[in-house]
This record gives structure tokens, C-alpha cells and sequence, in this order.
């Protein structure tokens, strides 16, 4: 939550849980302000960065990371192969756009074809790589630049367990973006968040 409410270009916060959904240990609910049709590189470079937080405030608390942020992971890495692959976001490989590749049956297996070189598809996993590293390095700087604000969500989160964006933007002295709520009150958030840090709350951030 912590990425997104920090990041220029990024949908904003409309809420956070510790609830456990599927998979995932926590979630972040983002909405965007107008239906969007295109999507700018701005955007989307946010967009990695954000789903890399959950594993960058695990590391950054715990020490270590988890298979709890295993389905933002996944997420992150399709976003950054259509980046590259598809969306022509890449200056190493350039302008070109690939689509998935249709499929093909050998015997009863279903393989994907793919129209470009073993050459191009190992400069795509190279591309794909670096901008993963790097949104995970972004959303870690985040994080550590702002680790007192990690600590009373967290606090906050345990205690409440579900909480409104306008909850997070007020604990970050963020402008609270329009149509965002707040459940807990200003000072309430504040006093509840003071409590010392807790590691177990790091995920969803």
C-alpha cells in the first residue's frame, strides 16, 4: 500500500486488508479515478513497483522473504513480459511488438509458438529480469525511506485487521485523493499506530 500511496503515477489506495484471500495473506484495493484505455510506461513502471512491496517490506522487516507475496510476484513478471513483449517498452529490443504465440498440439500437449529467435526470447528474459530487479529495488527504497509509516500501518492493520486508504494517506502526510475514505479516525489512526513496530503486519505494503 505504502508504494502506491508514494508513487506519482499510481491508482489510488482504497483499501487494505491482513485478511487472508485465496492465496494471498493481505490485499491492497486500488481504484482507478477514470476508466483507463492506455496505459503509459509512468503507469505501469508503478504498477511493478507496487506489486513488489508486499516482498520488499518482508525483507525489510522479517529479514527475509516468504511464498505469501507469490501471486504478486507472478503478477509482476506477466506485466513486465507484456511490457517488453508486446508493448514495445524496452529500448534494448526496440520498437517491436510480439504477441503470446498461438497454440500448437503435439500429441495431447498444448506448446506455445512463439514468431521471433531463441536470440530474441533470451533478450526478452534479460529485460524482463532487469525491470523486476529494479522495481523491486524501487519499492524497497520506498519502504526504507519511509520504514516510521510502514511501522503504524502495520500497527494499525493489526488492530484493525481492514482499514480505508484515507487511513494510509493520513499516516503518510499524503494528500488524500478524491473519492478516497477514511474508517479510523485522524487521531485514533495516530494513536493506535504508535505502538512500537510489529514484524508480523509487513505484508500488503
Amino acid at each position: 500500500a505504502l508504494v502506491a500511496v508514494y508513487s506519482e503515477h499510481a491508482d489510488p489506495v482504497a483499501r487494505v486488508t491482513i485478511l487472508p484471500a485465496g492465496q494471498a495473506l493481505g490485499v491492497t484495493e486500488q481504484l482507478p479515478v477514470d476508466e483507463r484505455h492506455l496505459y503509459p510506461e509512468s503507469y505501469l513502471l508503478d504498477s511493478l513497483a507496487i506489486r513488489m512491496g508486499g516482498r520488499a517490506a518482508e525483507r525489510l522487516v522479517l529479514g527475509e522473504v516468504s511464498s505469501g507475496a507469490a501471486n504478486d510476484l507472478a503478477s509482476a513478471t506477466q506485466l513486465a513480459i507484456r511490457m517488453v513483449r508486446e508493448f514495445g517498452m524496452s529500448t534494448r529490443l526496440g520498437p517491436v511488438g510480439f504477441g503470446g504465440g498461438g497454440p500448437m498440439y503435439l500429441g495431447t500437449q498444448e506448446v506455445r509458438s512463439r514468431d521471433y529467435a531463441e536470440a530474441t526470447q533470451a533478450l526478452i528474459d534479460e529485460e524482463v529480469s532487469r525491470l523486476l530487479k529494479e522495481a523491486d529495488e524501487r519499492a524497497a527504497s520506498i519502504l526504507e525511506e519511509h520504514r516510521d509509516v510502514l511501522s503504524k500501518v502495520t500497527n494499525l492493520l493489526i488492530e484493525q485487521e481492514t482499514i480505508d486508504g484515507g487511513d494510509v494517506y493520513e499516516l503518510a502526510r499524503r494528500p488524500r485523493p478524491e473519492g478516497v475514505e477514511a474508517t479510523v479516525a485522524p487521531e485514533r489512526a495516530a494513536a493506535s499506530a504508535s505502538r512500537g513496530p510489529n514484524p508480523q503486519g509487513a505484508g500488503g505494503s
